[in-house]
């Protein structure tokens, strides 16, 4: 069982909570994020006067940037690799520590030119087929039999080139199936938001974990010999009835009375200047098995990342030298409920 705290960051610096990274994914017309693309800077907060302070600041060079440094990355592989390349270089930050469900609220003002705008919860954990933590739901496994865990949030601004219309909302619990995420495309003018005004938008989501019990799943407790237990981390294993063993793998709660609970994803909310701009939610106040296992909410601790980077669906010119998202603060009040955090070794 997991508690957070609470985080509360007005960016007067920027190695308390933060780290910048380097990264690159497949799926990018451009060379992947430089932490050197990170800054903290005076910058006016105010939409309407003038009101100085230190703000989170997020560049991506364009197409007309004629410096040599930073330089980019691809990914190669598995690998992550440094490039002689300038242009097209995002920048991003992502918290020190994993974070769970709870309320996160931040002020952004986004970049109006051709860039993906990310704010997003992730965590990625890969696990072989031998490892106790291995699930024996064939949706989580890649086509060598590795667990994949995939777990994310997002919000990405905006989907297309020139399309400043929409807004995307993502949740993935693994990207091996289908059946495991949802992306959702939201028309923000049918809201009446407008994200690409030069102007400040407050941005918040609401996440919340539930626990069931594992009576309530398979109709008796776990045996002693169902329960690995690493790093004071406890997990299903060889769980003897073959009709519930996709529950292989799964972290288990155990309460001071011993009850066994498994942790997961309730419902996420997510809003626009407190405008709800989408909602999901899993009720399981009376139990459905089915309900449970094809649950889309994420239910992990995570880390939460801010970026610009160059996806491939922005498919056009990048005419621009330098653009910049900035964030005047950070807000993470977590919620009562426990939060699972896998092991990562």
């Amino acid at each position: 069982m997991f508690k957070n705290k609470t985080i509360y960051d007005n960016f007067e610096s920027l190695d308390k909570f933060w780290e910048p990274f380097n990264n690159a994914w497949v799926d990018e017309i451009g060379n992947g994020v430089s932490g050197k693309n990170v800054s903290i800077e005076e910058v006016n907060v105010s939409n309407e006067g003038t009101e100085m302070k230190k703000c989170l600041v997020i560049k991506a060079n364009g197409d007309k940037y004629n410096k040599k440094e930073p330089t980019g990355f691809k990914k190669v592989d598995d690998d992550i690799v440094e490039v002689n390349k300038s242009k097209r270089v995002g920048g991003g930050v992502v918290t020190k520590y994993k974070l769970g469900s709870g309320i996160y609220d931040m002020r952004v003002k986004f970049s109006k030119d051709n860039i993906f705008n990310a704010l997003w919860l992730y965590r990625h954990i890969e696990f072989n087929k031998d490892d106790y933590r291995h699930k024996d739901d064939e949706r989580y496994n890649d086509k060598n039999n590795n667990t994949v865990i995939n777990s994310e949030i997002d919000l990405e601004y905006p989907i297309y080139k020139n399309n400043r219309k929409d807004i995307r909302i993502n949740t993935y619990k693994s990207t091996e199936d289908n059946s495991l995420f949802t992306e959702n495309d939201i028309n923000l003018q049918n809201l009446n938001l407008k994200l690409d005004d030069d102007k400040w938008h407050n941005v918040r989501f609401e996440w919340e974990t539930g626990l069931v019990n594992i009576k309530d799943i398979i109709g008796r407790d776990l045996y002693d010999d169902e329960i690995v237990l690493v790093n004071e981390v406890a997990y299903i294993n060889n769980i003897q009835l073959k009709k519930y063993n996709k529950l292989n793998g799964y972290y288990i709660n155990i309460d001071d009375k011993l009850n066994n609970t498994i942790n997961y994803g309730k419902s996420i909310k997510v809003f626009i200047d407190d405008i709800e701009i989408y909602s999901d939610e899993t009720n399981l106040d009376n139990f459905d098995y089915n309900k449970f296992m094809n649950n889309k909410i994420p239910n992990i601790k995570s880390y939460f990342m801010i970026s610009l980077w160059f996806s491939d669906a922005l498919q056009d010119k990048c005419d621009y030298e330098t653009t910049k998202m900035y964030i005047d603060y950070f807000n993470y009040t977590p919620n009562d409920d426990f939060n699972t955090d896998i092991n990562n070794n």
